[in-house]
């Protein structure tokens, strides 16, 4: 039996660059890792590779091949599979289901491993989370038909894959019970920050209103009916609370939320921008005091991960994929039960309290730095397309 590991060769997939740079430079970093040939493919190169710190990495630009909804997964299968036939590959990881297609014809290479990165934990569970909020009523919104697409696809995907990668270690239980994919083929690997692009930590004010901000589409799962609540309070209580929305109202919920702004006077504390150039993101993150994210459904938030990596604290649940990130309530201000007079009460303690507030901030950035970069995670990857590998070619 042979005892070496095998020599990792693998092509990545990413829908885009843009909407995905911690990812981006994450492959790029796995590659590296890997030493030996590495390929990242893409749908869109949308942002200039120098900036991901992708320089010295293959990218090829995968394009779609008929003009119709969901070409793209047909145009990168098509990419993806002509690189495995021309070239010496043996891992193939794509994003959100895109490679469906190639995952069909697996069997035509015998030598290599599929694996898949699914996030967001909704898209898991149509009988539980969106079927007893819209019923029918999903085949009419234009919003959540794609919805429920990327739900049936990345369930297909699931199953064929060789292995699935979520991104904390309470999702595992979860994505078994609601997909049916055997436990041993789910495996924990944690979401990332670029780490050379976070400014350092800057010391807030004591005095003047005290604001809040929202990244990433503001809707229900992600706590936008608390984040009112907790506004709405403040007023009554006296105290300057503001919420800064950065990535739109998102949907099915932006009529409901926007209405209930309207009707309880919120608009003077309440602001939206729905696209910030990325350059510009770096100054939402230091405009505010903490980012609110109390989520019922992501995999593992970016947003809070750069929002500590910046030095900015987090109001967030417990969340598999936020409290592995803080197991023991070190930095980040943990929300559930919802109490918005406690949550109230922690944020002007931690205003009158400068030290504590710091702390809170250099601690999290510290941990996020040292745990959570791109160079941090990458061996993490090898590490699983090798024993992948080992099994497939009879090292173990």
């Amino acid at each position: 039996m042979k005892s070496s590991r095998p020599l990792v060769r693998p092509i990545l997939y990413l829908p885009n660059l843009s909407d995905y740079r911690d990812r981006a430079n994450l492959f790029g970093h796995v590659i590296r890792c890997a030493g030996s040939e590495g390929v990242l493919v893409t749908s869109r190169l949308d942002v200039d590779p120098t900036e991901l710190g992708l320089e010295d990495i293959n990218i090829i630009f995968a394009p779609p091949r008929w003009r119709f909804p969901g070409r793209s997964m047909f145009g990168a299968s098509r990419t993806v599979g002509a690189l495995l036939q021309d070239g010496d590959f043996n891992v193939v990881h794509d994003t959100f289901g895109h490679l469906l297609p190639l995952m069909f014809r697996k069997g035509k290479y015998p030598n290599t491993v599929f694996t898949s990165s699914l996030y967001i934990l909704a898209e898991w569970d149509l009988r539980r989370w969106i079927w007893p909020r819209h019923h029918l009523g999903f085949l009419r919104h234009h919003n959540l038909r794609p919805l429920v697409t990327r739900t049936l696809t990345q369930r297909l995907q699931a199953r064929l894959a060789d292995a699935i990668v979520v991104q904390a270690p309470g999702l595992i239980d979860r994505f078994v019970e609601i997909t049916g994919v055997d436990r041993s083929r789910v495996e924990w690997i944690s979401n990332t920050v670029i780490a050379p692009d976070i400014p350092p930590v800057r010391p807030r004010p004591r005095e003047g209103p005290i604001t809040l901000l929202s990244v990433g589409g503001f809707a229900v799962g992600k706590g936008a009916d608390k984040v009112l609540s907790l506004l709405a309070r403040a007023r009554d209580i006296g105290l300057d609370l503001r919420l800064k929305v950065l990535g739109g109202v998102g949907p099915p919920d932006g009529n409901h939320l926007m209405e209930r702004v309207e009707n309880e006077n919120l608009q003077d504390v309440f602001t939206v921008d729905s696209r910030v150039p990325a350059d510009r993101v770096g100054e939402w993150y230091a405009s505010a005091d903490w980012l609110f994210h109390v989520s019922e459904y992501d995999g593992s938030p970016r947003v809070v991960l750069e929002a500590l990596a910046r030095g900015l604290p987090v109001i967030g649940s417990r969340h598999p994929g936020i409290q592995v990130i803080d197991p023991d309530d070190d930095f980040i201000m943990y929300a559930d039960p919802w109490n918005p007079d406690a949550v109230l009460d922690e944020i002007i303690r931690t205003r009158s309290d400068p030290a504590e507030y710091n702390r809170r901030a250099n601690i999290g950035r510290e941990f996020i730095l040292e745990n959570f970069s791109s160079r941090a995670v990458a061996p993490h990857y090898i590490d699983l397309y090798s024993r992948l590998l080992s099994v497939r070619e009879g090292h173990v």
